[in-house]
């Protein structure tokens, strides 16, 4: 087997998201919405920017606990479960909050799922909410590696993305001197409210008006084949 070079293609640029927008794809007579908001991201890597955006988001969509999953199950019984967070491989990545929602409820989910985010990137972290999220990724993290899957996915991580051996510690270190005002830094950073895509799968005729009406101009509508 002889290796021989490969060249990959160079990705076409995103095009700049000017202002939120929501795009709608028809599902007749559906009794549940697909919800996702999002922008893009950046690429993985283990203990920089990627690393602490996803610390960043814990308390906003990262968890069962998270502010979004919290208003849109527990308090206002739209959905069984909402999350958010940056997913990335060596190339690129987004940032993404998803829900499968009410039908009837689909415009009041995004006009929460858009105040969860503006109040986060405005108001901050709180402290309870710090402190929750180092005590929880730190416990979490021996579970992660006790199955045989675990373990294979560990060592293919290393390899695919060329990490040191001890990158896990690396990463706690990094957890433990996350402060408020990194967290604040990094949210204010990296979310825009202001310059998403929010793409919603159910039924048109249901919810195009209800969309149109949310304030972030006409409803794109795009067809699937």
């Amino acid at each position: 087997w002889q290796s021989k070079e490969v060249k990959l293609p160079v990705a076409n640029q995103f095009p700049t998201i000017e202002k939120t927008q929501v795009y709608l794809v028809n599902k007749s007579k559906a009794k549940q919405s697909v919800v996702t908001v999002g922008q893009l991201g950046m690429p993985y890597d283990a203990t920089g920017e990627y690393f602490k955006a996803n610390i960043m988001n814990y308390s906003l969509g990262g968890s069962f606990s998270s502010r979004v999953n919290l208003n849109l199950r527990e308090d206002k019984g739209y959905t069984y479960g909402s999350r958010s967070g940056f997913y990335g491989d060596k190339f690129a990545g987004t940032y993404q909050v998803s829900a499968s929602v009410r039908a009837t409820a689909t415009d009041s989910s995004i006009t929460e799922i858009m105040k969860e985010i503006n109040n986060y990137v405005k108001m901050g972290i709180k402290d309870d909410e710090l402190n929750f999220t180092k005590n929880s990724l730190i416990s979490s993290d021996a579970l992660k590696y006790e199955t045989i899957g675990q373990k294979a996915n560990f060592l293919s991580r290393l390899v695919k993305f060329n990490l040191p051996s001890d990158y896990v510690a690396k990463q706690s270190e990094v957890l433990k001197k996350m402060s408020k005002t990194d967290v604040n830094a990094t949210a204010q950073k990296l979310l825009n409210p202001e310059k998403m895509v929010i793409v919603v799968v159910g039924d048109k005729e249901k919810l195009k008006k209800k969309l149109d009406a949310l304030g972030y101009g006409k409803v794109k509508e795009i067809y699937v084949d």
